[in-house]
């Protein structure tokens, strides 16, 4: 049995009754349409405005918002919306894009220097993987080709069954802030090269300091030991003078009394002169005492260094070791000016000579010996030389040889007393060279 077909009278009632409730929805004037399967269509347009005002709600409080956003489809990284804030950040206008691949049109770059790629920034990572991102700190190039700084969050949204459906990125221009901090960095490296600086120099000056007093307490170490050497080098001289008294004039001067008081004797009695000893022997003994008092004169202080001075007396001195000293050749070479030399320099030369010729003489074995006595480059040299055994110095110079006498000791504290320097360089079999300095001008 076959269908029956509606006649064209029907389908016309039909179509005009679809045109009817068309209208209605269109116009608002239904709000659904009941079948045999239920209600399927429930107030459309009151939904779209419903839709459309929510809209208009969030881009409204979206472009107060102080910081940058954008909003992305999941999961083909469509930009659909972005504020107004962001083309202040960027400098430009927003870049709508329709898929992620056209994320590179925003230049970023990370710490390092290298470009964030596509999928690297936080809106990406938040729709493709779920990622919620905090403050990421994104070096950035504005439309304008300046480079600045941004701090950008991300969080991706999902639907009722915790769908990914997109995602949100808000971001901030920290440019300012990576600035302050970067002179903040710039100014605390500043002042720590500066307190490092003056603290090298503090410990510098402290150290000098502490170098200064150390010295200084070195030197009147050394000022009390040479004040203590130079009295016990005046008692060994005053010893030596008496010495010389007693022993020599002293002798001669009591044989002379003893004599003349014999020929004072004879002349009271009446008697004839003793034969004992005669005028003759008697003035041999003054002549003795006249000469004995010259030499102590001239070991106290020698005239010719105060009436033609120090070159001549060093002169004096080399030919009467000549003299004196038959088996050792002396030679000497005095090239000074005389202006330069202070009284109490000449006398320290003098002694210094006096000492080592008499070391010499008594110890060395030399057969030759030479002194030299210039100056030049600023400083008085006396240098004093011979090819005798030589000896040790360092035991020469030890505490227990220095109390012995003044000798080498003697020569080096009168030298310094004078701010010179002083030296001796000797090796057994190989003579000895004394070398003394001052400074002058």
């Amino acid at each position: 049995m076959g269908v029956e077909r509606p006649k064209c009278g029907e389908l016309e009632a039909r179509l005009a009754q679809a045109e009817k409730v068309i209208n209605a929805v269109r116009s608002g004037d239904i709000d659904a349409i009941v079948g045999e399967e239920g209600v399927y269509l429930i107030r459309l347009r009151e939904m779209e405005e419903t839709l459309k005002t929510e809209r208009r709600r969030l881009e409204t409080v979206l472009r107060q918002l102080p910081e940058g956003v954008i909003i992305a489809e999941a999961p083909s990284g469509e930009l659909i919306l972005g504020n107004e804030q962001v083309n202040r950040i960027w400098r430009q206008d927003f870049l709508a894009s329709q898929s992620m691949h056209e994320y590179g049109r925003y230049k970023g770059f990370h710490p390092d220097g290298r470009p964030y790629l596509p999928h690297e920034w936080p809106l990406a990572r938040a729709i493709t993987k779920g990622e919620v991102t905090e403050q990421e700190e994104i070096n950035f190039q504005r439309g304008d080709g300046s480079l600045g700084w941004m701090s950008a969050s991300a969080t991706p949204i999902r639907d009722e069954k915790d769908n990914l459906i997109g995602g949100v990125v808000t971001f901030s221009d920290i440019t300012e802030r990576k600035q302050a901090e970067k002179e903040l960095r710039s100014a605390r490296d500043e002042l720590e090269l500066r307190v490092k600086k003056r603290t090298f120099e503090l410990t510098s000056a402290n150290r000098a300091l502490e170098a200064e007093v150390a010295e200084r307490k070195k030197i009147e170490e050394r000022l009390r030991h040479l004040s203590a050497r130079l009295m016990e080098a005046q008692e060994t001289e005053r010893r030596n003078v008496a010495l010389d008294l007693h022993d020599g004039l002293g002798g001669h001067l009591m044989a002379i009394k003893m004599a003349l008081e014999s020929k004072l004797d004879d002349v009271k009695k009446g008697q004839p002169a003793s034969e004992s000893i005669t005028m003759k022997e008697i003035k041999g003994l003054v002549k003795d005492c006249i000469r004995e008092l010259g030499r102590i004169q001239h070991n106290l202080r020698p005239s010719v260094l105060d009436n033609l001075g120090i070159g001549p007396a060093l002169r004096s001195l080399c030919r009467e070791f000549q003299n004196q000293q038959k088996n050792i050749e002396t030679s000497w070479k005095i090239e000074i000016d005389e202006s330069y030399l202070s009284e109490e320099l000449k006398t320290v030369i003098y002694r210094i000579t006096q000492e080592a010729f008499t070391n010499a003489a008594k110890h060395s074995g030399a057969e030759n010996m030479s002194l030299s006595l210039t100056h030049g480059q600023g400083n008085i040299q006396l240098k004093i030389k011979d090819d005798g055994c030589g000896f040790d110095t360092e035991k020469a110079l030890s505490p227990d040889k220095v109390r012995q006498g003044i000798g080498l000791s003697s020569m080096e504290e009168r030298c310094e007393l004078l701010g010179g320097s002083f030296s001796i360089h000797s090796q057994e079999g190989k003579g000895t060279t004394i070398h003394a300095s001052w400074p002058f001008g």
